[in-house]
């Protein structure tokens, strides 16, 4: 509980539970990997 405290506080979100922080945690990967995608294609 106080790991998820706390990593609410480093990304300015709430988590009350590991489930959200994992869909969070999918939501920056894909959006990580669909900026990714937009840099393959512009080179």
């Amino acid at each position: 509980e106080r790991i998820l405290h706390n990593l609410s506080i480093l990304f300015e979100r709430t988590f009350a539970t590991a489930q959200e922080l994992n869909r969070y945690r999918r939501e920056v990967t894909a959006r990580t990997n669909r900026v990714a995608d937009g840099m393959v294609d512009a080179i």
